[in-house]
C-alpha cells in the first residue's frame, strides 16, 4: 500500500479540502451569476442562442430540457403548437428562442451512435439505442462521458447502450440507460428538470454497474483474484448535478456523487476481495468495500462546424473531482483532468468529394493525494493509445497522451443497409504515465509488467452514417503488437 508520512498526508488533505471548497463556491457562484445574467434579458434576441446560428429541426422536442426565462417574454403563450402555425411575430420569435434553449442539453451527443422511436408529445414514452446524455456531464454513471477515456472506463468487447425515456412536459424527463457487453453491465437511471425560478437544469441519478477494467488486466504478468477469478469492479451510488449553459459554445456542470466500490471475482457474486493472487491492494479498504464522496466539475467549450462529423475548429473538454474523506478507506484526493481536440481543414489529399481534415489531439491529468487503482489513469485501447489493448499500455497518477490523424474521403453516397459516406484515416498516438505508476495504491501497472510509455500507429476507415460515426481501424505499436478496433462514435 502507498505510504504517506504524516505532514504530508495533512497537506495532501487540506489541498483536497481546499479543491471541494473552490468547487462548491464556484457551483454557488455560477448559479448567482445565472439569475443575474438571466434577469438582464430584455428581448428574446439576447438569448443564450441565437436563432439563426443553428438548425434544431432534427432535435425531438421530448429530448428539449426548457431553460426558464425571467424577462417580460414569460408572459407570452406557451410553445406548445408548431412554429408555422404562430401568426403573431413577436410570440413566434419568442417560441424560437426558447426552441434553441431547449435543445442545447440533447446537441452534444450528436458524435455518439444513436438511432431514436421518438415522437412530438413532450409526454411521450420513447426508445431508442445509443445514449440521451451530452456532454458535459458531473454525475458519475456508465454510459456519462468522462473528460478522457483514461478514467476508469468499463473495458469492453463491443458495448451496446439503449435507453428508455418518459416525458413530462417540456422540462422535465426520466430516462434510464442500460449498458450490456460480455465483459460489463451497468443501468443509469435519472431525472431532470429545468426548473422556472432559476436558469439551468436539476439531475439526480442512481447506477449501477459491473465491469472489466484495464487497470486489472492485460501487461505481461497475469495477475488475477485468489482461485484465479479475474477481478470485476462494482460501482454502485448516484448523484446531484446543476447544469448551466453560459452560451451555445461554453457549459458547465457541477455535481456531488456518492459511491461504494468494490473488487469481486464475479459479475454478481457477493464476495469481496482487497487484495489480488500475489497480495496486491486492488481496494483501499481492508474489507475491500471503498466509499467515495466526490465533488465534481465538468467543463465543455466547443467551436465546431459540425457538432457530429466536424472538419474545423477545436473543442475543449475539462474536469475537476475532489473526493471528501469518509468512511474506513478515508480517501482523499484531487483530480485535474482536461482534454483538447483542433481540426484542421488540409488538403493533402483523397478520392471524392468532401472534407480532408487534421485532427491534432492532447489529453492529460494528474492527480494529488490517494490514487486508488480504479481511479487512476489508464491507457491503451481504441479511444486512448490504439495498437495497444485496452489498459495495455499502462496505469498511473498523471499522464498524457496525443495525438495526430489525417481524414480524408474515399466514397461518397454508399449504401449497405444504410446511407453512409466513406472516409479514410492514418493516425499516430503517443501515451505516457510520467513513471507514476508506483504512486497508484497496489502498483496494478508495476506489478503487471506494463511498459508505461509507447506509441500506436496505422490506419482505418469510417462510415458516416445519420446515426453516428462507425470506426474500423487497425493499428501496430512500438512493441512490435498488432490490434484491429471495431467500434462506434468518435474519439474526440
Amino acid at each position: 500500500m502507498l505510504t504517506i508520512s504524516p505532514p504530508l498526508s495533512r497537506w495532501l488533505k487540506l489541498c483536497t479540502l481546499g479543491s471541494a471548497s473552490f468547487l462548491a463556491n464556484l457551483l454557488w457562484t455560477t448559479v448567482v451569476w445565472g439569475q443575474s445574467a438571466t434577469s438582464s434579458a430584455s428581448t428574446t434576441e439576447t438569448s443564450l442562442i441565437s436563432p439563426e446560428r443553428e438548425d434544431i429541426s432534427s432535435v425531438p422536442r421530448l429530448h428539449q430540457l426548457q431553460l426558464p426565462s425571467t424577462n417580460a417574454t414569460d408572459l407570452l403563450p406557451t410553445c406548445d403548437n408548431d412554429l408555422s402555425e404562430i401568426s403573431n411575430p413577436s410570440i413566434k420569435s419568442h417560441c424560437q428562442a426558447q426552441t434553441k434553449l431547449l435543445a442545447q442539453i440533447v446537441e452534444t451527443t450528436e458524435d455518439r451512435l444513436k438511432i431514436n422511436f421518438t415522437s412530438e408529445d413532450p409526454r411521450a414514452f420513447t426508445f431508442g439505442l445509443g445514449s440521451e446524455i451530452g456532454e458535459p456531464t458531473a454525475l458519475k454513471g456508465p454510459t456519462r462521458l468522462e473528460v478522457t477515456e483514461a478514467i476508469g472506463q468499463p473495458l469492453t468487447d463491443f458495448p451496446v447502450a439503449g435507453f428508455l425515456q418518459q416525458g413530462f412536459g417540456p422540462g422535465q424527463r426520466l430516462l434510464l440507460e442500460i449498458l450490456g457487453d460480455p465483459q460489463a453491465f451497468a443501468v443509469d437511471l435519472s431525472y431532470s428538470i429545468a426548473p422556472k425560478t432559476i436558469p439551468g437544469a436539476f439531475s439526480i441519478n442512481v447506477q449501477s454497474s459491473r465491469s472489466f477494467v484495464g487497470v486489472f488486466r492485460e501487461g505481461d504478468n497475469d495477475i488475477k483474484l485468489p482461485r484465479g477469478a479475474d477481478p470485476w469492479v462494482q460501482r454502485e451510488g448516484g448523484g446531484v448535478e446543476y447544469y448551466f449553459p453560459f452560451s451555445s459554445q461554453f457549459r458547465l456542470a457541477g455535481a456531488i456523487n456518492y459511491n461504494l466500490v468494490s473488487v469481486r471475482p464475479g459479475a454478481f457474486t457477493t464476495r469481496l476481495t482487497s487484495r489480488d493472487a500475489e497480495g496486491n491492494r486492488v481496494t483501499v479498504s481492508d474489507d475491500g468495500l471503498d466509499t467515495l464522496l466526490t465533488l465534481n466539475l465538468a467543463g465543455w467549450y466547443a467551436s465546431l462546424d459540425d457538432l457530429g462529423f466536424p472538419s474545423k475548429g477545436s473543442k475543449l473538454v475539462f474536469g475537476i473531482d475532489a473526493s471528501i474523506p469518509i468512511g474506513d478507506a478515508d480517501i482523499s484526493y484531487g483530480r485535474y483532468s482536461g482534454n483538447l481536440s483542433q481540426f484542421i481543414p488540409l488538403n493533402i489529399f483523397g478520392f471524392t468529394k468532401g472534407p480532408r481534415v487534421l485532427v491534432l489531439n492532447v489529453q492529460g491529468g494528474s492527480i494529488t493525494g490517494d490514487v486508488p487503482p480504479y481511479e487512476a489513469y489508464t491507457m491503451g485501447g481504441t479511444n486512448t493509445v490504439r495498437g495497444y489493448r485496452g489498459g495495455d499500455l499502462g496505469t498511473g497518477k498523471s499522464f498524457l497522451i496525443t495525438s495526430v490523424e489525417y481524414r480524408f474521403p474515399i466514397a461518397n453516397n454508399l449504401k449497405v443497409l444504410v446511407d453512409f459516406d466513406l472516409q479514410g484515416t492514418l493516425f499516430f498516438d503517443y501515451g505516457t504515465d510520467f513513471d507514476t505508476a508506483d504512486q497508484v495504491i497496489g502498483k496494478p501497472a508495476a506489478v503487471r509488467d506494463k511498459p508505461g510509455d509507447g506509441y500506436g500507429y496505422g490506419l482505418g476507415v469510417h462510415a458516416k452514417t445519420d446515426f453516428g460515426l462507425i470506426r474500423l481501424e487497425f493499428a501496430s505499436n512500438d512493441r512490435g503488437n498488432f490490434e484491429v478496433n471495431f467500434t462506434v462514435g468518435d474519439r474526440y
